[in-house]
């Protein structure tokens, strides 16, 4: 384990896909492959619904603490997190998120980037399109149950307007980076941004890097770095989140 410092320097088209489903029951029941199809498109929909709204400048929503803080559970600070771990890769970051339904983006691809649940979909009919039989009645229901709306709830998504990658000086320092931007949570029930915060953050003033046999800080430290740094803007985020409403006048 090493250590480095901070140098001082439209819902109308889920009942189209929910159809296709109904229409495979009365051919003896849809198998696990064509449920597959009804909730790809059904999240292809979804998804593009939610990205389109997000990527509209300016801001078609902006955060209102005069509303109140977020309400959904999901995306609350966990006050029994442990306070000091090792960082992870920027890589492995981006897959733990996936899991929190949280992910990042930047601005310049909001409109065409998958979000979090829709990355999370497709790992988890992966899972049930490998098994050997379509038809088991186990893997039949899990795929049933991401052709429906309800799976979905929410995401979270941090934009990432400006950025300043962290550096690696030597073994043992680096220059901080530096992450602005926009965190929305996206209700996918609604159709809306139902919660928003700004974000800004730097580096870690100290990150411990995981380093394997046969592998090198100065290899291995910048993913590292810059997964620190994802990780604390989604940190920020969570800590911010109000309730998003228009801009007031």
């Amino acid at each position: 384990m090493s250590t480095v410092h901070r140098s001082r320097t439209p819902r109308t088209l889920g009942v189209i896909a929910i159809a296709i489903v109904l229409a495979c029951s009365k051919r003896g029941g849809p198998d696990v492959g064509q449920l597959a199809v009804a909730a790809r498109k059904l999240g292809d929909q979804l998804d593009q619904e939610r990205r389109d709204t997000l990527a509209k400048l300016p801001p078609t929503v902006v955060p209102r603490p005069d509303l109140g803080t977020c309400s959904v559970a999901a995306f609350k600070p966990d006050p029994h997190a442990p306070t000091e771990t090792p960082a992870m890769s920027d890589t492995i970051m981006e897959d733990v998120f996936l899991v929190q339904r949280t992910g990042f983006a930047n601005a310049s691809e909001l409109s065409t980037k998958p979000g979090p649940r829709r990355k999370m979909l497709d790992v988890d009919l992966r899972l049930v399109e490998g098994q050997s039989d379509p038809r088991a009645p186990d893997d039949v229901e899990r795929a049933r149950k991401l052709t429906q709306r309800a799976w979905w709830e929410q995401d979270l998504v941090l934009v990432i307007d400006e950025i300043e990658l962290p550096k690696l000086l030597d073994d043992k320092t680096f220059k901080s980076g530096m992450l602005r931007g926009r965190a929305y949570v996206w209700d996918f029930d609604k159709s809306s941004i139902v919660c928003a915060a700004m974000v800004y953050v730097e580096s870690s003033a100290s990150v411990k890097l995981k380093v394997t046999a046969g592998d090198s800080v100065k290899n291995a430290g910048p993913e590292y770095l810059r997964g620190d740094l994802y990780e604390q803007g989604i940190t920020a985020a969570k800590k911010s989140l109000v309730v998003a409403g228009p801009r007031r006048p």
